[in-house]
């Protein structure tokens, strides 16, 4: 019963992220067609690797026995705590919202719901969910050199995306 559902949380994470690059491919045309300008568009493919890289190796761990268990119940939790930050933030950007950096011209920041309190919620997601998702089933060393990995790619987007939005 549990590795199915560690089958369907990972099939469930798995339609959430296509869902979302069909979603931010959309954005991004619209962006494109209003004017707006991709940066930091070298950066991007390491990062798609990287993520579609954490799911194999999840689909990995679960396939050779890795279960979740009580001790993995508070990182699920806030797990799912980040999954909520992803939604709101996404929602609040609208149809802003893509997984590139765009810059439409003299549009101003959103600086409403999640972005009142955080500069980078979604990031700031992204980290949790990699941390926390391995966490939850018992992978201390996956979480760990996920995360480190994660930071130096995010510093590199928080840059380029930093440099792009001072540029506008």
């Amino acid at each position: 019963m549990v590795n199915c559902l560690s089958w369907c949380l990972l099939f469930y994470l798995g339609l959430q992220r296509i869902w979302e690059l069909y979603r931010a491919n959309q954005n991004a045309r619209a962006l494109a067609s209003a004017g707006a300008k991709e940066y930091g568009r070298a950066h991007y493919p390491v990062l798609v690797v990287f993520h579609a890289l954490f799911f194999v190796l999840m689909a990995y761990f679960v396939a050779n026995g890795a279960r979740l268990g009580p001790k993995g119940i508070p990182w699920l939790i806030l797990f799912a705590l980040a999954q909520a930050l992803r939604f709101w933030s996404i929602h609040s950007l609208g149809a802003r919202w893509t997984t590139r950096i765009w810059i439409l011209p003299s549009t101003p920041l959103v600086r409403n719901s999640p972005y009142r309190l955080l500069r980078h919620p979604i990031y700031t997601a992204v980290f949790l969910e990699l941390l926390c998702l391995p966490m939850a089933y018992g992978l201390p060393a996956l979480a760990l050199s996920v995360t480190l990995i994660n930071m130096i790619l995010l510093s590199i987007r928080i840059r380029a995306e930093n440099a792009a939005l001072s540029s506008q």
